[in-house]
């Protein structure tokens, strides 16, 4: 009989949010991974899988359970110098994590090696010869691994989105060999399909010196690849083999149609160009700068346009440029907005005001406060805020100095909204009137923070969370509920999509299709999940080393 190399047993995790809520992340898991085995664990987006990795790793507390591994066991009472044995077994890839030296890729796969030759990803580079080149060798074949051997020498601030991940993935898998198990969360979501499916094989290839539990949304990425399949929501639905996966997709709800475009333009791109100059940058497999060129395109009303390609060729560029985080240089980003024709050269800030943008490197502040993140989208918190109610107190003839105690105090979520409107009336202020300080009032605005948030099936309690108190999953629907709640002219969504399961990242594609019907919102997104486009996009643009070669119907784009 196979003896398990990890034994999970009864392990469980509550969750304690600051408004005294619970949640119970995982109940009663138990199971066994086996030496130079692949385990895939499934499930939907906050079912617990990045918690249970992080459970494992040692680098999470649980409530209850053991953790037994080469002989010693971990509960919730163990030492410190305990936890330090689980975390020098085990590895970490955590989902959406880019964090790295700002250096080039090559140093910082040499570091990783470092760290595990030393314990000390600090010290100089400056080692012996004889273990630096085989160093040298280890790191250039893992960068071949990943398919980044041609940017070895390039700088990561130069990097894609999707680059930059693996690189991270490229410094996980050097521990291969040197811990027991590799713990993969949601790897290569940012990365096209032939990417994938290269690393993958390579990592099948190396499960006979290191055992590895890879989680993931994305079916395509276990079947073939994990000897066993688990299902995990809070509690283990199931654990066998691809009928495993099958039953969960089984879940998925049926797609709605794509309502059609109109032929009126909101966005039309003219020639633009895009030229990088990047310092120290000088190898033989980079002799001239990354240039996006002869870009040209229309976008119009209540169309949702997909942009595709393979890692690293500008479609993130292209997304920075349409949304004014960089300036072009050449050609014509020009926007058309109530009926105004706007070029983002001069009219930027106008522009910038009607546009909604969610980049590829979520960017949310981690201790925020969900409502607040969405009072502030919504005029009712921050500077912005009481500058609005001046400049319309004073245009209505209002007396400011009396409001503005009371406005301060209730924006700052010091007074209730029924506290805040009785203060206005005593100065003399009518409910008409005390709507005109606002961009919305607030007592409007819950009404349609809910509504935006039910449509993303994001759970009721989220406003009163913060955003480290969410799953990934979640927080890229947070991300895209507060982008949308000021209705923008275009929508622009940039690899959102890697960190939701299949399931409920159909009934986010049903959702985006209501959003750009019922709202009009157009959209512009970027995604590797080919399914996923030719199900929700109205057209696809296929870009090829900095150049369109292909816009029309997404069913004929080939990446």
């Amino acid at each position: 009989m196979k003896q398990p190399i990890l034994r999970i047993i009864n392990i469980n995790k509550r969750y304690t949010f600051e408004d005294g809520g619970e949640i119970n992340a995982l109940r009663d898991i138990s199971f066994d991974l086996y030496n130079n085995e692949i385990l895939g664990i499934i499930g939907p987006s906050g079912g617990g899988k990045t918690t249970l990795l992080r459970i494992i790793h040692g680098s999470e507390p649980f409530d209850s359970g053991e953790i037994q591994i080469d002989h010693i066991c971990i509960r919730p009472s163990s030492t410190e110098e305990e936890i330090q044995k689980l975390l020098n077994m085990t590895s970490i890839h955590l989902q959406r994590s880019v964090s790295l030296w700002d250096t080039t890729v090559f140093d910082n796969i040499i570091r990783r090696f470092i760290a595990l030759d030393t314990g000390d990803e600090t010290l100089p580079l400056a080692y012996e010869e004889k273990k630096y080149k085989k160093w040298e060798r280890a790191a250039i074949n893992l960068l071949k691994v990943v398919e980044l051997e041609h940017k070895i020498d390039h700088p990561v601030a130069t990097l894609s989105g999707g680059e930059k991940q693996r690189v991270v993935l490229a410094r996980q898998l050097a521990t291969i060999g040197f811990r027991k198990i590799a713990l993969i969360d949601e790897p290569l979501t940012m990365s096209d399909l032939n990417i994938r499916k290269k690393i993958l094989k390579w990592m099948r290839e190396m499960k006979d010196k290191t055992s590895m539990i890879i989680t993931s949304h994305n079916p395509q990425l276990l079947y073939g690849t994990a000897d066993r399949i688990m299902h995990l929501d809070g509690k283990i639905i199931d654990i066998g083999g691809e009928e495993v996966i099958k039953n969960f997709v089984n879940q998925m709800e049926e797609p709605l149609p794509l309502m059609p475009h109109t032929d009126k333009i909101v966005l039309e791109v003219k020639n633009l160009r895009k030229e990088y100059h990047f310092a120290g940058v000088d190898n033989k497999y980079f002799s001239v700068p990354f240039e996006l060129k002869n870009i040209s395109f229309k976008l119009y009303e209540k169309e949702i346009l997909a942009i595709v390609g393979l890692t690293g060729v500008g479609k993130s560029v292209l997304l920075n440029l349409l949304t004014g985080e960089e300036t072009p240089t050449d050609g014509d980003i020009i926007y058309f907005i109530k009926d105004k024709k706007m070029n983002i050269k001069e009219d930027k800030l106008k522009i910038v005001g009607n546009i909604g943008y969610i980049p590829q490197e979520l960017d949310l502040p981690y201790t925020a406060n969900i409502k607040d993140l969405a009072y502030a989208r919504l005029g009712l918190i921050g500077e912005r805020t009481i500058i609005f109610a001046k400049k319309r107190a004073n245009k209505l003839d209002l007396k400011w100095d009396l409001i503005e105690p009371y406005f301060i105090k209730f924006i700052n979520s010091e007074s209730s909204t029924s506290e805040f409107l009785n203060d206005m009336k005593d100065v003399g202020l009518d409910e008409e009137k005390i709507k005109d300080l606002f961009i919305i009032p607030p007592w409007e605005a819950d009404d349609l923070i809910d509504l935006i948030f039910n449509l993303l099936y994001l759970p009721t309690d989220v406003l009163q969370r913060r955003v480290y108190e969410l799953s990934v999953g979640e927080r890229v629907r947070v991300a895209i509920g507060i982008e949308i709640l000021n209705k923008p002219k275009v929508l622009f969504l940039d690899e959102p999509f890697g960190d939701l399961d299949v399931v409920t990242l159909r009934t986010v594609c049903n959702t985006l299709k209501e959003i750009n019907d019922k709202l009009g919102i157009s959209m512009v997104l970027v995604s590797h999940q080919i399914d996923f486009i030719k199900e929700v996009a109205h057209r696809a643009i296929q870009l090829y080393n900095g150049e369109i070669i292909y816009v029309g119907n997404p069913e004929n784009v080939t990446v």
